[in-house]
């Protein structure tokens, strides 16, 4: 009885475990994401001429 316990304590800690590793490795994947999705992208505007106003 003792034994089963025991294994069955183990193989719980074990799935446990290995929850809490790909938990940290999704949320390395996230971080990673949201830094990439903070990059500014800018374009080069160019003006004809910048002291007449249009409308």
């Amino acid at each position: 009885m003792k034994k089963i316990i025991l294994t069955i304590f183990a193989f719980v800690a074990l799935v446990l475990f290995t929850a809490n590793l790909k938990a940290e490795d999704v949320q390395g994947q996230l971080q990673a994401a949201i830094a990439g999705l903070k990059t500014e992208i800018r374009s080069d505007v160019t003006v004809e001429n910048p002291g007449t106003i249009t409308g």
